[in-house]
């Protein structure tokens, strides 16, 4: 249960800096359009990173399953897994829109990747074994 727990502040800090970026996103636009090349980027790490990371969290999940439930490690490896593609989006609307691609091409894959996160909850169901 520490796995949890140690993973629950993982996910907390994720969601919260997730939060701070789509704050920062909202900001009103510079006009600048030096880096409106960067609009599909938050989306195609988003069509790319969120079904890898789904992907290789259940292939971890398979490699760590025991009996009827998956092991702490596994559920720390496959979940920090999934986390960092989250994150990947995250920071990847963060930079394009620094540098001047158009707001809803970042906060829109932003605002998708925090849902993703807040779905994503560790609720610590596969460690426990089926009632």
């Amino acid at each position: 249960m520490r796995a949890l727990a140690g993973l629950r502040v993982v996910w907390g800090l994720l969601l919260a800096g997730a939060l701070i970026v789509l704050v920062a996103l909202v900001t009103p636009d510079r006009g600048d359009r030096a880096g409106a090349g960067l609009a599909l980027a938050p989306w195609v790490v988003l069509f790319v990173a969120a079904p890898v990371g789904i992907l290789l969290r259940g292939q971890i999940y398979k490699r760590y399953w025991r009996g009827d439930v998956v092991t702490g490690r596994g559920y720390v490896a496959g979940n920090m897994v999934l986390f960092a593609g989250l994150g990947a989006i995250v920071i990847t609307c963060l930079i394009a829109s620094l540098a001047g691609a158009p707001r809803v091409a970042t906060i829109l894959p932003g605002l998708l990747a925090t849902a993703l996160i807040l779905v994503n909850h560790p609720h610590g169901h596969p460690l426990q074994p089926p009632t």
